[in-house]
């Protein structure tokens, strides 16, 4: 059964993203995502489930443009747009180990606020990152 099947019936589901678009927030295969059907307004810093060419998509909205939205992925640099009417659900929450995690709680709001707000720190930040075992491993002796 497809996603928006299952959203036209109960209007939230949860699903387990697979890829690794959302990390460090949405770990694939470790955390499950609670989402709700998309009605009404979609605003700056929601995630939100959308399709395309490659299947369904979970990314982060950077900004709002009337018909279109700039959306990116937390682990990537190069935003896309997409039309908002491609969107099917925006993510409520997110469970880890069992315990839900709400997109509303302060701590992640301050994430998304500071993630979409600073687009010139996710190269920098996603590349330190990526190479912080490498550099560990070069100059701990541990």
């Amino acid at each position: 059964m497809k996603i928006e099947d299952l959203l036209q019936e109960k209007e939230v589901c949860v699903i387990s993203p697979k890829g690794g678009s959302m990390l460090p927030l949405i770990r694939p295969e470790l955390d499950t995502v609670l989402i709700r059907r998309a009605s009404g307004s979609i605003r700056r810093g929601d995630i939100v489930l959308y399709h395309n060419s490659r299947g369904y998509v979970l990314h982060r909205v950077l900004d709002d443009l009337g018909e279109l939205l700039l959306i990116c992925g937390d682990n990537q640099t190069q935003p896309e747009y997409v039309e908002k009417s491609a969107v099917i659900a925006v993510v409520e929450g997110l469970y880890r180990k069992e315990r839900l995690l709400s997109v509303r709680h302060p701590a992640l709001r301050m994430y998304a606020a500071f993630w979409g707000n600073h687009p010139q720190l996710r190269k920098p930040v996603l590349w330190f990152r990526r190479n912080l075992r490498r550099m560990k491993s070069r100059f701990c002796t541990c």
